[in-house]
């Protein structure tokens, strides 16, 4: 099982002097075919953000059509935390199951954007990507650009 980590997990977020808008960008480098034993963190977003949208650009992850990918959260600290009124320690399916977004390429002007109802969280997450089929075919080793949009509402 291989676990992949974006560069700045470990980094403390910025959050805007001058009202309670954010922007988080991480990126996360992807070495081997990604299989359904595999999780990738791609990026960490910290406690008290409002959550309003999230957009990927990668390389292609899957030179065939058979990867499937579903995007959720896990709590940084392993603990159940309280999300949109249901407590876990983790969704793997939060923002999309079986998505085919990563089986090509994607740039800046036709990056993937996930369509959800805000959500808030009161703890530090990781946002991850747990295939739910194992792609077929790597080319080269692919990055994973990921942009989180949100509101900083505080820890309630």
């Amino acid at each position: 099982m291989a676990s992949y980590q974006a560069v700045g997990l470990s980094r403390p977020q910025h959050q805007q002097a001058f009202g309670n808008s954010s922007t988080y960008d991480d990126s996360v480098t992807i070495t081997a075919n990604l299989t359904t034993a595999d999780t990738v963190d791609l990026i960490r977003i910290p406690a008290g953000t409002r959550v309003t949208g999230i957009k990927f650009f990668s390389g292609d992850l899957d030179t065939s059509t058979t990867l499937t990918a579903n995007i959720g959260w896990r709590s940084v600290s392993g603990a159940a935390i309280t999300v949109a009124g249901s407590s876990a320690a983790a969704n793997a399916t939060a923002f999309g199951s079986a998505l085919t977004m990563f089986q090509a390429a994607s740039s800046v002007t036709s990056s993937p954007e996930l369509g959800f109802a805000p959500v808030t969280f009161n703890d530090d997450v990781y946002l991850t990507l747990i295939p739910a089929v194992n792609g077929t075919g790597l080319s080269g080793t692919p990055a994973i650009v990921t942009i989180v949009d949100g509101v900083n509402v505080g820890v309630k």
